[in-house]
């Protein structure tokens, strides 16, 4: 009995995935008429995808520190360098 259960299960899961893929395709060719018909862009249809990416662009800082002996730079975010001592700072700043 446990075994045409079993049997069964697999008969209505591959049911279930032929019915998902005929409406995925459906529902991809709507949506593609759609687009077509409306000519609209990717900025139209997902208008965050790239303002996030552009945010992250514009986040650059500029160097706020600066090490005599090795002229490397630091902009004062996130984890200090070995070089940087914050009771000496303002040795340090540009």
């Amino acid at each position: 009995m446990l075994n045409e259960l079993l049997e069964q299960r697999k008969e209505i899961e591959a049911q279930i995935e032929a019915v998902k893929s005929a409406l995925r395709t459906e529902s991809l060719a709507q949506a593609r008429g759609l687009i077509a018909l409306h000519d609209l862009t990717v900025d139209e249809l997902f208008p965050t995808a790239r303002k996030s990416t552009m945010k992250h662009a514009a986040r650059k800082v500029a160097p706020k520190y600066r090490d005599p002996a090795s002229g490397k730079l630091w902009t004062g975010r996130g984890r200090s360098p070995t070089w940087f001592d914050a009771a000496r700072a303002q040795e340090f700043t540009l």
